[in-house]
């Protein structure tokens, strides 16, 4: 959709699994497609793991760290290769909003994920 991306709000991320259920994507022009995305992320007081899929194909699991910062969430990735990545976040006891930009593009990704 051609629109700014709602505001990240913060809020606490309470440890457990989550499954993504919905994708959002904000474009600054009308071009580009829509991939497929199927992502899994646990996370526990400090520490998270993830499982993705892309357009169907199995991407590596990755894991490691995580800390908040009001609307931030900064993912310290240890596995399979070390990368720091900071994201927009919002959270309550049930859902999990993230928002990325990818990289190369201007678009944001809204996340949707429930907590199981």
């Amino acid at each position: 959709m051609l629109s700014a991306p709602p505001a990240p709000k913060g809020g606490p991320l309470p440890g457990g699994l989550y499954f993504l259920k919905n994708v959002n994507i904000y474009r600054t022009t009308a071009n580009g497609s829509k991939p497929t995305f199927q992502y899994t992320r646990e996370f526990s007081p400090t520490q998270f793991a993830a499982l993705s899929y892309v357009n169907g194909m199995e991407e590596s699991p990755t894991s490691g760290t995580f800390s908040g910062s009001g609307t931030n969430l900064t993912f310290a990735v240890t596995c399979p290769t070390s990368v720091q990545r900071t994201v927009g976040y919002t959270s309550d006891a049930t859902s999990l909003t993230l928002y990325e930009t990818m990289p190369g593009s201007s678009d944001v990704y809204e996340f949707i994920y429930a907590k199981q």
